[in-house]
C-alpha cells in the first residue's frame, strides 16, 4: 500500500492514527500488527505514531476509549425523549443502524478480551467500556422507575442485563452471520419491555 503522505508531522491527526489502528487490528488482529503497518495504513513514519503514542500496546488500549467515546454518542445516550421508555427504544434504533459499523469492533473487541486474560491493565479498560454503556441504560431505568413506567427494579442489575444480551447477540452474529439481528434484538426489546413495565 502506497504512502498517501510521508512529509506530514508529528503533530498529525491522533484520530488518523487511532483509524489506522483500527483497520490493521480488525484485519490482522494484535499479535500480527506492527507499528509499521499502522504507519502505512495511516500514510505517516514511525515518528509520527510515536510522537502519540509509547507503541502497539498503549494505541490499542487508547483505541478502546476511542471506539466508547464515538459509539456513546452515536447510540444517543444523554440525549432527551419523551419518557424512559421511548429513550431505551430510541439507543435500540440507534444501535442497529450503527450495525454495519459495529460489527468490525465486535471482532476488535475479541481481541481486546483474549489480551485482557493476562493484561491487567487492559481488563481495566474494558470494565471501563461495559460499565460506561451500563450507566448510560442504568440511567434510563432509573428514570422510568421515577416516572412510574417502570416497575421498581435495580437499574444497575438491569443495565448489565441488557448489555449482556446484546453482546451475546452481536458474537452470535459474528458466528452467525445469516441471523436476523434485527429483529432479533426487537424480540429481546420486547421481553424486556415487557417485564419492565409496571402492571
Amino acid at each position: 500500500m502506497l504512502r498517501r503522505n510521508t512529509r506530514r508531522s508529528p503533530e498529525a491527526s491522533r484520530d488518523e492514527i487511532l483509524a489506522a489502528a483500527r483497520e490493521c487490528f480488525i484485519a490482522a488482529g494484535y499479535h500480527k500488527t506492527k507499528v509499521d503497518d499502522i504507519a502505512e495504513r495511516a500514510g505517516l513514519s514511525k515518528g509520527a505514531i510515536y510522537w502519540h503514542f509509547d507503541g502497539k500496546h498503549e494505541l490499542f488500549m487508547a483505541l478502546l476509549d476511542w471506539e466508547i467515546d464515538r459509539m456513546m454518542p452515536a447510540l444517543g445516550f444523554g440525549e432527551e425523549a419523551p419518557d424512559a421508555q421511548a429513550a431505551i427504544h430510541e439507543v435500540s434504533e440507534a444501535f442497529l443502524r450503527e450495525m454495519p459499523t459495529t460489527m468490525p469492533v465486535i471482532e476488535l473487541t475479541l481481541e481486546y478480551l483474549a489480551q485482557a486474560s493476562r493484561d491487567e491493565k487492559l481488563r481495566e479498560r474494558l470494565a471501563n467500556m461495559y460499565q460506561k454503556f451500563c450507566d448510560g441504560m442504568s440511567e434510563y431505568l432509573t428514570r422510568g422507575v421515577t416516572e412510574g413506567i417502570f416497575r421498581p427494579v435495580d437499574p444497575e442489575d438491569v443495565a448489565c442485563v441488557v448489555v449482556a444480551a446484546l453482546d451475546g447477540l452481536l458474537l452470535q452474529k459474528l458466528v452467525r452471520p445469516q441471523l436476523d439481528l434485527p429483529a432479533t434484538w426487537r424480540a429481546t426489546e420486547d421481553l424486556f419491555m415487557k417485564g419492565l413495565l409496571a402492571k
